[in-house]
């Protein structure tokens, strides 16, 4: 019996212990721009970024428990300043030009080299997200150069007659999946959409997640309370 309780206090600081966590992190959006290299493209339009429209893709991470943006990475080409680009997240959907009130912005210096590139923006906040909560990705241009927001292969198209739901973005997404965005103008949100470029967005778990090996002790010492009570159990019903 004083094995057995030893055996279980073990188990229990294993499991409970600091050395048996790790930090996740948990990418969406296109793959290949995480890494971040460009993936092969057809560098044709996805969007052409302007001072009069922005975009706005929904997305939430529903692999992590609470979590942080680390940065984002876009498909890019054109001659532009990256120093002019504005992207942000925010909880509440944008309704025109004017940004919500952001919980991180992303920057990034440098200029494009004219060829369909990955470029990353690294967040300047790191505000606690929630998983399984949807989030707004939004970026604009602020510049006067050419910027071109590159998708990875098909064809670009567009749809009007009527506002289409958004669709969020999650850690389920399949890479090179066409993408359904948003875009915003002065007078509110358009009732075009179509395709967006590539893009990805990574986060770092907040919290530190169990390891594999923790969940295992954990069950471990979960079957030793069992086996301490069927055996306290048969003992006391012994007859005297």
């Amino acid at each position: 019996m004083l094995l057995l309780r030893r055996s279980l206090l073990a188990s229990l600081a294993v499991a409970l212990g600091v050395s048996g966590l790790h930090a996740q992190t948990a990418t969406i959006g296109y793959n290949p721009v995480a890494n971040p290299l460009a993936p092969t493209v057809l560098l044709f339009t996805g969007a052409s970024l302007n001072t009069t429209t922005a975009f706005v893709v929904p997305f939430r991470f529903n692999t992590l428990g609470d979590y942080s943006l680390t940065s984002v990475s876009l498909l890019l080409a054109g001659n532009a300043n990256l120093a002019d680009f504005s992207i942000s997240v925010s909880s509440t959907l944008p309704t025109n030009l004017t940004p919500p009130t952001a919980l991180t912005t992303f920057s990034a210096t440098g200029t494009l080299n004219g060829t369909g590139t990955a470029y990353s923006f690294a967040s300047g906040a790191t505000p606690t997200l929630t998983a399984n909560t949807t989030y707004y990705y939004r970026v604009a241009y602020n510049g006067t150069d050419t910027a071109n927001w590159i998708l990875t292969g098909g064809s670009a198209s567009t749809g009007s007659g009527g506002t289409p739901a958004l669709t969020y973005i999650s850690s389920s997404f399949a890479p090179n999946t066409m993408i359904t965005y948003r875009s915003v103008t002065g007078t509110g949100l358009t009732d075009g959409y179509g395709n967006m470029g590539a893009f990805s967005i990574t986060a770092n778990a907040v919290s530190a997640i169990p390891e594999p090996s923790t969940y295992a002790a954990i069950a471990g010492a979960l079957t030793l309370v069992g086996a301490i009570f069927v055996r306290r159990r048969q003992r006391c019903s012994r007859p005297a």
